[in-house]
């Protein structure tokens, strides 16, 4: 059963990506800030296969929080999922690098299951 971090400021959000993982098998986690998810990762139940990360939250974007995932070395190389409204960000996929993907909101559910299966697949 894969394990995802959702990190999003939104609970509404939240509550969406619990609903629509959890019903496929997923183990999910949810925390609604940066600095949460960074004291989540360093527990021992930290021990994650995937991030979903809102890029738009206060006092540490997402952008902010995974500079500070990379630093934690059981994290470096967690495939992360980037969630934004901002609409000038370019089609779902994968950005950066090949553990790095976005995602734009608002999604349909199959998208986002797509979107999370193929981070999963590619981290293997």
């Amino acid at each position: 059963m894969p394990r995802i971090l959702a990190i999003d400021d939104e609970s509404s959000c939240l509550e969406i990506i619990e609903f629509s993982l959890v019903s496929k098998g997923h183990e999910v986690h949810m925390v609604d800030s940066g600095r949460k998810a960074l004291d989540f990762l360093m527990t021992d139940e930290g021990k994650i296969d995937l991030i979903l990360l809102d890029m738009m939250m206060p006092e540490m974007n997402g952008v902010e929080t995974l500079k500070h995932i990379r630093e934690i070395e059981s994290a470096r190389n967690i495939p992360v999922v980037f969630q934004t409204g901002i609409s000038s960000c370019e089609d779902n996929g994968i950005i950066k690098n090949e553990n790095e993907y976005m995602i734009r909101k608002p999604y349909k559910r199959a998208e986002l299951l797509e979107i999370i299966n193929t981070a999963l697949c590619s981290s293997v």
